[in-house]
């Protein structure tokens, strides 16, 4: 299948890899060929001669990353989670964005008719400046955007969410499935009415599965897509009421190499509308397999990834009955300085262990750089302890690697209290 889809999008992907080598001082430097003709531009020629990416490659050689013509300073940035491995600067132009933005929309349409920027929606937020402070815990009103915490999500808090959303009256909400899964229990188990102006829940940023879709359906009382993508190259795929995963071909070319070790089928990527910060044959690592579909949806036949794992947001219960979730950690560590190098972040990974409902060890991998660790201890029980009651203990330590799982992923949060 990888071959029926390269001849389906082989004239983008050629303008992409020809832009490449004219443009991108990393792939200019390391693909050592001379681009054929487009007749004789295939499929073998593609993976014989073009290594995959990996995200190390791309944390060690980001500025190569960029294309003549861009200054840095100009581009948008976003960073990963950093939750199954090192974080990563993403760019991309203005003009870029709006691309990617209007793909984005035009397939959200496809899940609800006429879905538009301007509708009212709700969705989860770890942290927001408002008015100079920062804010994590409660629901926030924002012109048409209903913000709903995801640092809290304990009964009360989501009971208040239902209530917040009753009264906002959303035409959509976007979210992880695992946070609206728990919206959907707390609806089930008190009985709360369903948002009547809801038309449509978006799940993103985590693997879901058919049973938890199909729960979230059940309770939100409203169409359901599932929305596959990545702060690297945004939309790549969208679930229809079929059930297949349409991959958004205007966007992205996707393939899988086979894993010997894990006898998986990985993801690889190549993005095709970022010119500032072009991604080409970018391991995602999710195992999938890819199909040509049959489908009356309004997605149209086409190519569909079946993913068989992927990114799975972790949480795990602490004492007084409160959720803390891996993408929260993330963006806390995330956020201590590197003194020594200020170009790299302090942290490279981490992991933190539950081993009892009043005790949590947190792991973390630091830059090489990093002389003074006691600095990064101190920022660290600061920065957590806004979370973290003062009644549950946090050690930390500091390791040279973590081990992994059997799908090549590290995890982020692991509980030996069981």
């Amino acid at each position: 299948m990888n071959r029926d889809f390269f001849e389906h999008s082989r004239k983008r992907i050629y303008s992409t890899i020809k832009y490449c080598l004219e443009n991108v001082a990393y792939y200019w430097n390391l693909w050592q060929f001379e681009l054929p003709d487009y007749e004789d531009f295939t499929y073998d020629f593609f993976v014989e001669n073009i290594p995959v990416l990996t995200k190390d490659d791309i944390y060690k050689n980001n500025n190569d990353l960029i294309a003549d013509g861009y200054d840095i300073k100009d581009l948008l940035k976003e960073g990963t989670s950093g939750t199954s491995g090192t974080p990563i600067s993403c760019y991309k132009s203005p003009v870029d964005r709006f691309h990617l933005s209007s793909i984005l929309w035009r397939e959200r349409s496809k899940a609800t008719k006429g879905l538009n920027v301007k509708d009212k929606f709700a969705h989860f937020y770890a942290f927001k400046y408002v008015d100079g402070e920062l804010t994590s815990g409660r629901v926030i009103e924002e012109d048409n955007i209903l913000h709903l915490p995801l640092i809290n999500l304990n009964e009360e808090q989501l009971i208040k969410n239902w209530e917040a959303m009753e009264q906002f009256q959303p035409r959509w909400i976007q979210g992880g499935s695992t946070a609206l899964f728990y919206m959907a229990e707390v609806k089930k188990k008190y009985g709360i009415r369903a948002v009547e102006s809801l038309e449509l829940v978006e799940l993103n940023g985590e693997y879901t599965s058919d049973e938890t879709l199909d729960f979230i359906k059940e309770q939100f009382e409203c169409a359901v897509t599932n929305h596959y993508g990545c702060r690297e190259l945004w939309a790549m795929a969208f679930s229809c009421p079929n059930g297949h995963m349409h991959i958004v071909d205007r966007a992205v070319y996707m393939e899988f190499i086979f894993n010997e070790e894990t006898g998986l089928n990985e993801l690889v990527v190549t993005g095709l509308v970022n010119k500032a910060w072009p991604l080409v044959r970018y391991k995602v690592g999710d195992s999938v397999e890819i199909e040509k579909v049959t489908c009356d949806s309004a997605f149209g036949s086409g190519y569909a990834v079946k993913l068989g794992s992927g990114r799975v947001s972790s949480y795990f219960t602490v004492k007084g009955n409160k959720r803390l979730n891996a993408i929260m950690f993330a963006v806390i560590l995330k956020k201590i300085p590197n003194r020594e190098n200020p170009g790299m972040p302090s942290i490279r990974q981490y992991q933190a262990v539950k081993m009892s409902d009043t005790s949590l060890v947190v792991k973390l991998k630091v830059d090489d750089s990093i002389k003074d660790k006691q600095y990064i201890v101190d920022k660290a029980e600061y920065e957590l302890r806004k979370i973290v009651d003062a009644d549950i203990e946090i050690k930390y330590e500091f390791v040279d690697m973590f081990s992994i799982d059997k799908t090549g992923k590290h995890r982020e949060f692991v509980d030996l209290s069981k």
